[in-house]
Order: C-alpha cells, then sequence, then structure tokens
C-alpha cells in the first residue's frame, strides 16, 4: 500500500492518496484547521448562494465534505476557481454541478499547483479540450491524481502493451478510469487473464485499445 500527499489551496488540508484494491481512494482531512480562520471568509449562506446562482447546487452531505470553503472569499478565490472549471477547462454548468456532487473534495484543490498541471498532462497525451472537459465530467478524480506517482508510471504501463500514442488517448478518453487503477493488482491480473485465454499480445493491446472499458467489466466479475 502506498499513499501520496498533494498540496491543497486551502490551509490545513491535504489530499491523501492510497493505493490498494481496486481504484486508489481519495480522501480529504482537515489538520490544524482553526475556528478563528471561519470569520475570514464569506458566510456560508452567501457560498452556497453564489454557487446556486451559476448552478452548483451543494446538498448537506456535500457542504459538509467541502465545509472549509466557509473560510474561502468569494471574490478572491471562489469566482477564479469557477472560472477555472467553466471558462478554462470548458465545462458547462450541468458537468460542474455534477463533478461537485460526485466529488466535492475536488474542489478544495490549488488550482496552480494541481488542477492546471494534471489538466496540461493529459491534454498532452493527445485528447482535445472537448475531451477533456468530457473526462472531467466523467472521472473528476483523475485531476486529484499524482502525475509522477499514479498518471505516468499507468500510462507507460498501457503503452508498454504494445498501443500507440493515439490509441493510448482514445483509452483514456473512453475510459479515464483505468488511470485509477493499481499495475500490480488489476492491471496486470487482467492483462495476464486476457493472455490466459489465448490471446497475442498484438491481440491484447488492440482489445485494450478499442474496449478499455472491459477493465472495470472484469474487476466487476471478480468481486462475484
Amino acid at each position: 500500500m502506498r499513499a501520496v500527499l498533494r498540496p491543497s489551496a486551502v490551509s490545513g488540508l491535504t489530499s491523501t492518496f492510497v493505493e490498494g484494491k481496486g481504484m486508489e481512494v481519495l480522501s480529504v482531512r482537515a489538520r490544524d484547521f482553526s475556528l478563528s480562520a471561519l470569520s475570514k471568509g464569506n458566510s456560508t449562506e452567501e457560498i452556497l448562494h453564489f454557487l446556486a446562482k451559476r448552478g452548483v447546487h451543494m446538498t448537506p452531505d456535500c457542504w459538509q465534505k467541502v465545509a472549509c470553503w466557509s473560510a474561502r472569499s468569494i471574490e478572491c478565490e471562489l469566482e477564479p476557481a469557477l472560472f477555472w472549471w467553466l471558462d478554462v477547462l470548458g465545462l458547462s454548468q450541468a458537468q460542474l454541478a455534477k463533478v461537485v456532487a460526485g466529488f466535492p473534495q475536488i474542489l478544495g484543490y490549488s488550482i496552480e499547483q494541481n488542477l492546471k498541471p494534471t489538466a496540461a498532462w493529459i491534454l498532452d497525451l493527445g485528447l482535445s479540450q472537448t475531451q477533456l472537459a468530457k473526462v472531467v465530467a466523467g472521472c473528476p478524480q483523475i485531476l486529484g491524481y499524482s502525475i509522477e506517482q499514479n498518471l505516468k508510471p499507468t500510462a507507460a504501463w498501457v503503452l508498454g502493451l504494445g498501443l500507440s500514442q493515439a490509441q493510448l488517448a482514445k483509452v483514456v478518453a473512453g475510459c479515464p478510469q483505468i488511470l485509477g487503477y493499481s499495475i500490480e493488482q488489476n492491471l496486470k491480473p487482467t492483462a495476464a487473464w486476457f493472455l490466459g485465454l489465448g490471446l497475442s499480445q498484438t491481440q491484447l493491446a488492440k482489445v485494450v485499445a478499442a474496449r478499455p472499458s472491459l477493465q472495470r467489466s472484469w474487476l466487476a466479475f471478480r468481486r462475484f
């Protein structure tokens, strides 16, 4: 098991990435977060109203996960954050609302230190801006993965199967969750299973390129 700590935009928060069985799990934990900091930002009601006006409606459960936002300034922090998500990354308001509902912790990440570098890395794989927006909307956790510890090794492993760079981009666009799987516990056993059926390495590469989502189906099958 390994854990990778990432900095957050909010003082006193760190993101912990733990690799175990199945996909890597992301959690955000508060540390040394003083009550005095809560008075420095806008009120909870103001922040919820600000988000709702932009189509992002926070349920009580979601708000509890990002309650640290009550220490933030709408003008200095939240508006620039939403500008990046909507205008730079290219998500629609509906997509952003879906991202927040499914993975509210993403709002605590630093744009400069976490989100921008990861988005740029994904684009460098060969994805278009539109594809990137769809990837993030469907799998927002991908922006929380460590580039060096998670994304690069997994991408290199997939390429090592015999895929081209263009095929890798297609795989990530179609099934971004694959970048969150453990190489040793998920990807290698899956590849070995297909090879055990009698497929050649070349045939395996074609299968992965054409149907990367088979990885998810195989993992689900293993649970029974």
